[in-house]
């Protein structure tokens, strides 16, 4: 099984990506203190929301037998998708 993007690397790369955008480091000095301090700001709640759906991540790339999935996602997640 091979997944391109972790959950957790995808929902950190969404919040940084807004960071980034808002402050627009100069540097690459500045770049990455934006990101760091990104990465240690994130809520302990919405880390746990995101490691508990990676099983959800896993199963359906599993059932699609990889590929792109993460259209079905909301679905599979109700239990609508068909075995």
């Amino acid at each position: 099984m091979f997944i391109d993007e972790a959950p957790c690397d995808y929902c950190l790369w969404v919040i940084c990506e807004a960071e980034i955008r808002r402050v627009k480091p100069k540097t690459l000095d500045d770049l990455m203190e934006v990101v760091t301090d990104c990465v240690v700001s994130v809520d302990e709640i919405e880390v746990r929301r995101v490691v508990r759906d990676v099983r959800p991540w896993a199963e359906l790339c599993i059932k699609m037998g990889d590929g792109h999935f993460k259209s079905k996602l909301n679905k599979y997640k109700r239990g609508s998708i068909e075995e």
